[in-house]
């Protein structure tokens, strides 16, 4: 059975094999996501295991059914002047759709599979109004394991 830790790593190593712009500076699986970003000067993405779901109404004798959900944060220090973020949070905005696309129907293990992306609210504000950037796509993938193992 793999474990959520198990796909967020698995998940934050493919994600380094692309070559997204802008870079990410750090692009690691984390426990926790108490990186304060307002000290750091460049783009980080963390990938984080958030939950497991276990369903019945889609199990069936023999398969037991669990939905995994794992958070891929990025946050980037705004560096422009104060009023020119537009262009800035554009650029991040692209990324974000980037890492969406490349993560919809990924699937980081052979017992995984994606589910769905979701990415909402686009940014948090209240981040933004301390001049960081941060987005967080929530990702779900489903794994059946033997039945009571």
């Amino acid at each position: 059975m793999s474990t959520p830790l198990d796909i967020a790593t698995a998940l934050a190593s493919l994600m380094t094999t692309r070559a997204f712009s802008p870079t990410p500076t750090t692009l690691a699986a984390v426990l926790l996501p108490a990186l304060d970003v307002a000290a750091e000067s460049g783009l980080v993405i963390s990938v984080v295991p958030v939950g497991i779901t276990s369903e019945t109404a889609n199990a069936t004798r023999a398969m037991d059914r669990d939905e995994i959900e794992i958070h891929v944060g990025i946050q980037k220090k705004l560096v422009g002047e104060v009023g020119a973020e537009l262009t800035e949070v554009n650029t991040l905005l692209g990324l974000v759709g980037d890492v969406k696309k490349f993560l919809s129907r990924l699937s980081p293990l052979a017992n995984v599979q994606w589910k769905s992306t979701e990415v909402s609210p686009l940014w948090l504000p209240e981040h933004l109004q301390k001049r960081v950037f941060t987005s967080v796509l929530r990702v779900n993938y489903v794994t059946y394991t033997a039945a009571g193992g």
